[in-house]
């Protein structure tokens, strides 16, 4: 089979993939070959009296006072959460100002456990807020202690509901995918009393918390449609050893009056981080078929060993490369190489003669090249405005139109006036449009399919794949912006006889068709926080990284400490080594970073 036709097949294939999120124990996870689930089912112990609910299995003991669960431990006794001083409310009903309502907290509240089946019930609550329910259950086939909470009002506006666990042992570090992997105490003010938004910086829906390597506990969510969920570190009250899960409504809000619907699923293990992760990567891959995906990876994927980001159009740069290091094994991020300024005038993509010429040597001298598209950016300028401007993103909960200018080093947004919206290309202007958009994805692909055959290309760089957060106008084509990326990124990866994709930023949707990732470093996109040196875990690496590489960002040049250290934090998080260059002149007489980079570039490949 040829490799345009089988990845045409696997497009096919995830794309049935992709349905409602299973009920626990619907099969989600299937047994292993020549595994019984009888071999599989726990030992379950599942009480309710008395408005409480008790959970023994093979691994944990979970207790319920309602909905609020004051107690998970090992079954040898070891305390991962227990009953919280004066904790916030279990569950919350958040308003589209972000307001918390608590639903069962207050005099007016009365809460009852109705049981369902030998391993199942719901906990019903009422107050003068609204009212909730709680689905406890176990899963009888892998024994994950599975919560759904759900809330309703008369008001409108609902945004959210929040079921908040409260208690968690100071000793514990949250291990989480936020910007590729942190370890920190939920008590750090790096990441505390702050809402991590999935999928753009909660980069996959797992929280572990961790004890040492002597184990801990994990919550998690197994979710195939694209539903919007946050993990909210704290609590805004101030409150400090809780983690709030977050199930969050499509926009617009306004006339939403019920949220819910995610299934949270908990669990404890034994041993360091990697045992929690590992059946969350287990499920993805399954729950995707990205076996499939894998497969359709080119043999040069796992070989390079050096990357250059922001590459200029420059020959003398490629000679000087490609005496320090092998040009097969090396991949250039190529941003100007258009016949337009840099964000400017998208979708057009014609490549100049410079840009042409710089291709043609790359090509010959063997380098892994990707030029620099957008995945969801247009000029208002550019004659396709006129036919997707109804599908521009519209922040929550505002309903402004959402996009990209930047003048004299500063960001501008975008004009929310229609004279002055079509003015300003020189101000880089871009209006983001929402991938569901079936004419925007095939508007895209004519053009990047036209360059790759034009430029004989085999890769492509496809930027700001990351920005698929919940918008006003969230659903188009019943798509939402995160589905389309998916979908775009899939379609993408099948032209021109299958192109090797890479785009900006890693999360557990985009890393299914992007090969390479740009990815960013914690809250530090252009400037180095303080602090940064403590946050890396290399959770995303151990979750995505047999599909998806990742390479640097920006100011790796090296020349201060802030630069050497953002380069020695990517090395952590199993980035491959990446330089910025303007010159050939620092190839061939690098600083003491980038000499590192590069030896280490040596020697990951000898």
């Amino acid at each position: 089979m040829k490799r345009r036709e089988f990845l045409l097949t696997a497009g096919v294939a995830v794309g049935a993939a992709v349905g409602s999120q299973p009920l626990a124990g619907s099969g989600a996870e299937q047994p292993a070959a020549g595994e019984s689930q009888l071999q599989r089912s726990q030992a379950v112990e599942f009480q309710c009296r008395e408005g409480r609910i008790t959970v023994q299995t093979d691994r944990y003991t979970a207790e319920f006072n309602g909905p609020r669960l004051v107690r998970f431990a090992s079954r040898d006794g070891h305390a991962w959460l227990e009953s919280a001083t004066d904790p916030p409310p279990a569950l919350e009903l958040l308003d589209s100002t972000d307001r918390a309502l608590g639903i069962g907290a207050s005099p007016h509240a009365k809460s009852e456990v109705v049981r369902l089946g030998p391993h199942s019930a719901d906990v019903i609550v009422s107050d003068w807020h609204g009212d909730g329910v709680v689905r406890i259950e176990v899963d009888p086939q892998t024994g994950a202690l599975c919560v759904t909470p759900s809330v309703n009002a008369a008001r409108r506006g609902v945004a959210r509901v929040r079921w908040n666990l409260a208690g968690f042992k100071p000793s514990l570090d949250l291990v989480a995918p936020f910007y590729r992997g942190v370890r920190l105490k939920l008590d750090d003010a790096l990441i505390a009393r702050e809402r991590w938004r999935w999928p753009s910086a909660w980069e996959a829906a797992l929280a572990i918390l961790q004890q040492g390597d002597a184990g801990g506990m994990s919550v998690c969510c197994h979710d195939r449609r694209f539903r919007y969920k946050n993990l909210y570190v704290g609590h805004p009250s101030g409150a400090a050893a809780v983690l709030g899960l977050e199930t969050e409504n499509y926009g617009p809000w306004h006339d939403h009056q019920a949220a819910g619907g995610l299934t949270w699923r908990l669990d404890a293990h034994v041993g360091s981080w990697p045992a929690a992760a590992e059946p969350y990567r287990r499920w993805l891959w399954q729950a995707f078929e990205l076996e499939t995906a894998e497969r359709a990876r080119p043999a040069w994927f796992k070989e390079v060993t050096l990357a250059v980001s922001w590459c200029p159009t420059s020959p003398p740069v490629l000679e000087a490369l490609a005496k320090r290091h092998p040009p097969g094994r090396t991949l250039l991020h190529l941003p100007g190489w258009r016949d337009r300024g840099y964000d400017e005038d998208y979708p057009r993509y014609v490549a100049s003669d410079e840009g042409r010429s710089f291709l043609a040597r790359a090509r010959e001298l063997g380098f892994r090249v990707m030029p620099h598209f957008n995945f969801f950016a247009v000029d208002p300028s550019n004659a396709a405005f006129a036919v997707v401007a109804p599908f521009v993103y519209r922040k929550l909960p505002s309903g402004e139109l959402d996009g990209w200018g930047w003048k004299d080093g500063g960001y501008l947004g975008i004009p929310q006036s229609g004279s002055q919206m079509t003015t300003h290309r020189e101000d880089k202007v871009m209006a983001y449009i929402h991938p569901g958009s079936s004419w925007w994805r095939s508007c895209l692909c004519r053009q990047v399919a036209a360059a790759a055959g034009d430029l004989e290309l085999d890769s492509a760089f496809v930027d700001q794949t990351l920005c698929t957060w919940n918008t006003e106008n969230c659903l188009v084509e019943d798509q939402t912006p995160t589905e389309g990326m998916w979908r775009l990124a899939r379609e993408l990866s099948q032209l021109a006889g299958g192109l090797t994709i890479g785009g900006e930023g890693l999360n557990e949707i985009s890393m299914q068709w992007q090969s390479f990732a740009q990815a960013h470093l914690f809250k530090s996109h252009h400037q180095t926080i303080a602090g940064l040196e403590r946050v890396p875990c290399p959770v995303g690496d151990y979750l995505f990284g047999q599909l998806c590489r990742t390479i640097g960002y920006a100011n790796l040049h090296g020349r201060d400490e802030q630069s050497a250290l953002r380069m020695q934090v990517h090395a952590k998080l199993g980035t491959i080594p990446t330089i910025p260059i303007g010159s050939a002149d620092e190839i061939e007489r690098p600083n003491d970073a980038v000499g590192a980079e590069l030896a280490r570039a040596a020697a990951m490949s000898s």
